[in-house]
């Protein structure tokens, strides 16, 4: 993974953790933020 895509990556995690309150609630795994990458990105 290059650095572009590693900071792409945690970006897309960042905002679909934006979306629940809470320590853990709302953090997506890798699947989940492929497929958001896929839709928006």
């Amino acid at each position: 993974m290059t650095t572009k895509e590693a900071i792409r990556f945690a970006s897309a995690v960042a905002a679909m953790k934006c979306t629940q309150p809470g320590g853990r609630a709302g953090i997506p795994n890798r699947e989940q933020t492929e497929s958001f990458l896929s839709l928006y990105a």
